[in-house]
């Protein structure tokens, strides 16, 4: 028997992991011998990783002045790629001055009292 020529294989089923392709020629006269399909394996490289979502942020470390929060994240599968922790700033704010009392006096004669901020 005759066969045709193989046609092109398909485009993997798979893009990372292990996948197959496939490829068909057809039998164009008599009685042919062999495989009229063959199978190729594709896209053998491992899969990139699968991360889970990102946690809630922790609470602030600093109530004021600029502090630090974080999340995490988890790698579920594969070889993931990337930081399993972010940070962010928090509380930025500045913090309000330690107010003090102290007598206020000019010349000697006392006014009252004053309060100041350090």
């Amino acid at each position: 028997g005759t066969w045709s020529q193989w046609t092109q294989f398909s485009t993997c089923d798979k893009t990372c992991g292990g996948g197959m392709h496939i490829r068909h020629r057809s039998c164009t006269s008599g009685t042919c011998v062999g495989d009229s399909i063959e199978t190729a394996s594709c896209s053998d490289h491992q899969c990139p990783g699968t991360w889970s979502s990102w946690g809630q942020f922790s609470l602030c470390d600093k109530t004021c002045g600029g502090g630090i929060q974080i999340r995490h994240k988890t790698c579920v599968s594969g070889p993931c790629i990337g930081d399993s922790l972010e940070s962010a700033s928090c509380n930025d704010h500045p913090c309000a001055g330690k107010k003090y009392v102290q007598p206020f006096s000019r010349n000697g004669s006392k006014y009252g009292i004053a309060f100041s901020e350090k």
